[in-house]
């Protein structure tokens, strides 16, 4: 449990940088981007899926707060490609995606 929960913050911190590139994006220069996170001020639905991503030290909450994460920066990180006049890579998450439920299969019903 130990490596995965640290994996998990190690995406967190991505997750929080592209929070902040699509507060940005919404908010042009009004946007304080040196806040790291203390006064992200977003809309309503990110605000709310922030409270499914933190699990306890638990094998099964764990995953639901990787799932939730890993939701939440699809949804923003495809806002902010389109934004930017990007495409959003598709294809390296359908791959990372999969990878993940591998993982994930193969560690259920085993502990930490």
């Amino acid at each position: 449990m130990w490596l995965a929960k640290e994996r998990d913050w190690a995406t967190k911190r991505y997750l929080l940088k592209m929070i902040e590139w699509r507060e940005q994006i919404a908010r042009g220069s009004a946007y304080d981007r040196e806040s790291s996170g203390k006064r992200l001020g977003m809309n309503r639905d990110t605000w709310e899926a922030l409270g499914h991503l933190f699990g306890r030290f638990d094998h099964v909450e764990s995953w639901c707060a990787l799932s939730s994460s890993m939701a939440l920066f699809r949804r923003l990180a495809t806002e902010v490609a389109a934004a930017c006049g990007l495409a959003y890579p598709s294809d390296v998450d359908m791959h990372i995606s999969g990878f993940i439920a591998r993982v994930r299969e193969a560690s259920s019903g085993k502990e930490g």
